[in-house]
């Protein structure tokens, strides 16, 4: 395919707004998240010393009125719950949209956080991987017919790049980030769980959703290389259209 593997690409507009939701993201979360950036937001007079500076820190005030102002927003937004209507096909979304067993009404609150918050959220619909690399099975038709779709929800900062077309986007990138926990080998003083500062590390990935000849196609890119490139197809048959919504 032609698209690059790298995960250094972002889109310009990316680039542009990254920053914002950063700092934005940052007071939301509230004091302790914007203490903890020290000097980018709490910038150290040239006339303290050290000990001054941390005393200027644990006593300067916060209010998260950015939080405060979110959550308002949402409050007004939702005070009537929203009317949704699915057709028999694609019921079980009423209880269970995204696959973590979130009805498709939370779902729809999160994207309005999100919207809210940043000005910018997406939606992907993943249709579930029906092929079979080494051909120990095979998938027929009528399971592929069964199989669920779900809504998978991206924050601004997580849709890096995009392309798109007069009749809409060839090409997609999402940073995805899961949360591992740091094992170690057991020895017979310690458990094969280590201890260290943060018990977690953070594993990243890239998932690339292109259109490419009027089909659709998926791939997973771990540390610039290529682990995994498969085709979703419904009854049999790919897609013409990339399944995400800005």
């Amino acid at each position: 395919m032609a698209n690059t593997l790298s995960s250094t690409v972002t889109h310009p507009e990316h680039q542009y707004w990254n920053p914002v939701w950063t700092l934005i993201n940052d007071f939301s979360l509230g004091e302790k998240q914007v203490k903890m950036k020290g000097q980018l937001y709490l910038p150290m007079s040239p006339h303290w010393t050290a000990s001054q500076y941390q005393e200027y820190i644990e006593l300067a005030p916060f209010t998260n009125f950015s939080s405060r102002t979110v959550n308002a927003l949402i409050g007004a937004m939702f005070m009537k719950k929203p009317l949704v209507s699915l057709p028999d096909s694609v019921a079980y979304l009423e209880e269970n949209a995204d696959g973590k067993g979130n009805g498709i009404q939370q779902v729809i609150r999160r994207l309005a956080h999100e919207v809210v918050k940043l000005g910018r959220a997406g939606i992907y619909v993943d249709y579930p991987r029906i092929d079979v690399q080494d051909g120990a099975r095979t998938i027929t038709l009528e399971q592929s017919r069964n199989a669920k779709a779900t809504l998978v929800t991206y924050d601004a900062p997580s849709i890096v790049d995009w392309d798109e077309d007069e009749m809409g986007l060839t090409y997609v990138k999402l940073r995805e980030v899961s949360r591992k926990r740091n094992m170690i080998s057991a020895t017979p003083q310690q458990s094969k769980y280590s201890q260290p500062e943060s018990p977690f590390v953070l594993a990243e990935k890239f998932r690339e959703l292109v259109l490419e000849k009027g089909e659709y196609f998926v791939r997973v890119i771990e540390n610039n290389v290529l682990v995994d490139e498969y085709q979703p197809k419904i009854n049999g048959k790919p897609l013409d259209h990339i399944p995400f919504f800005l």
